[in-house]
């Protein structure tokens, strides 16, 4: 699957702007390796431009997942600092903030 691979990024969105790049100057490669909310923005720019927009592709076996969780480490900045972490963990928890989350396109964490 991976034998064509032309470029390869440490970033995901190095690898977006490249690729909406290239497709702005005419070249464009035949797909793109990357995470699903990586993909849509890429794809609203792609709209934007004219451009055909990529499609989403899910592996039948293996790990599919981009996990990148939110946590707090105490670094003995003070207990404001802690609860501040609290308060933005709790607006981006709570049901308008979700829904408003995801009308952008993006999906909501596995399991909530």
């Amino acid at each position: 699957l991976l034998q064509g691979v032309e470029r390869s990024s440490g970033s995901s969105g190095w690898l977006a702007d490249l690729y909406v790049d290239s497709a702005r100057k005419g070249t464009l490669y035949d797909a793109m390796w990357n995470y699903e909310a990586t993909l849509k923005e890429t794809n609203d720019k792609l709209k934007q431009m004219g451009d055909e927009p990529l499609y989403a592709l899910y592996p039948a076996d293996g790990v599919a997942i981009g996990d990148s969780p939110l946590g707090f480490i105490d670094h003995g900045r003070g207990a404001d600092v802690e609860k501040f972490f609290t308060d933005l963990l709790t607006y981006l928890q709570s049901d308008a903030v979700r829904k408003r989350i995801a009308d952008t396109g993006r999906r909501l964490p596995l399991g909530v």
